[in-house]
């Protein structure tokens, strides 16, 4: 066990290089790497606001007003804006659960509930729910 940690010495010699190095001389590495802050001006929070509500994801306002998508979602929420996609509640997954025994397809039912068919696929193999051949009636 000792062995890998007591023979250090290529650690030491390449502290010793970095140590003797001038501060104009720091490897690539080494520097470090500064983030640029930046808020958005009211008029652009309005704009990222109204390209949400014109359909835009959260993806591609990031990368449009050079943002992180977390940011988007912090400034829409911070707006009260209500996001398109949230994660499917109890009640939800039991209303999917009825629709798909009853014979819906997993695109029905995602339409039924305004929400994907891999969002429902999901919730109902999270649930024990056998999911059907695609396109049959068949159960997989």
């Amino acid at each position: 066990m000792l062995g890998g940690y007591s023979n250090r010495t290529h650690v030491l010699e390449r502290v010793a290089k970095l140590a003797a190095l001038k501060p104009d001389q720091a490897p690539e590495q080494a520097k470090r790497v500064q983030q640029r802050h930046m808020r958005l001006r009211p008029g652009q929070v309005k704009e990222l606001v109204a390209g949400y509500r014109d359909g835009q994801t959260i993806y591609q306002l990031g990368e449009r007003f050079g943002i992180d998508r977390r940011t988007v979602s912090a400034i829409l929420k911070r707006e009260g804006v209500r996001t398109r996609w949230k994660v499917m509640d109890e009640e939800r997954i039991d209303q999917a659960v009825e629709l798909y025994a009853a014979g819906l397809s997993l695109a029905a039912v995602a339409q039924e509930l305004g929400t994907t068919s891999r969002t429902i696929s999901g919730a109902l193999k999270r649930r024990g729910v056998a999911l059907r051949a695609v396109g049959t009636n068949q159960w997989t």
